[in-house]
């Protein structure tokens, strides 16, 4: 069977099984659905980073689109930085949980807290920001509550 033209992959083959013979089984690479390791001790669910990489890019071009940049000037960063949490950091916490002793767990569950407390400083920041400048905007309107709405009609 020729890869280029049927754009299909083999699956692994079992023991002594050659991937290119008859029996070698065959999939559309689009049919392959990833399913999560639940073999570890803490039965934690490693993710599936794909959608969560379509999700960030997606987001992070509509704030560019969006102009979100000159509005609030860090509010990619608290995006980014919180993905980032949700994607690596716990995942890495559950890893270092999982092979490391009290001590070793305690000083990592504050590193990751640390990166919290960072983002979260970065995203309150954000939203102090935004806000600053919907108030400049709504100052632009004379504090009046009926040019707002005209304007965004």
């Amino acid at each position: 069977m020729d890869l280029n033209t049927n754009r299909k992959a083999p699956i692994v083959s079992q023991d002594g099984e050659d991937a290119d013979s008859e029996e070698a089984v065959w999939v559309d690479p689009e049919t392959i659905v990833w399913v999560g390791n639940n073999t570890n001790m803490l039965g934690y669910e490693f993710k599936n980073y794909t959608p969560i990489e379509e999700y960030k890019m997606k987001w992070n071009a509509f704030m560019l689109g969006a102009r979100a940049l000159y509005y609030s000037p860090n509010i990619t960063t608290c995006f980014n930085q919180a993905v980032k949490i949700y994607q690596y950091d716990f995942e890495l916490l559950m890893i270092k949980y999982m092979y490391g002793t009290g001590k070793e767990n305690t000083l990592n569950t504050t590193l990751f807290l640390g990166n919290v407390s960072d983002t979260s400083y970065i995203c309150i920041d954000a939203v102090e920001n935004l806000y600053v400048y919907s108030m400049y905007k709504y100052d632009l309107f004379g504090r009046d509550d009926t040019n707002v709405i005209l304007g965004a009609l």
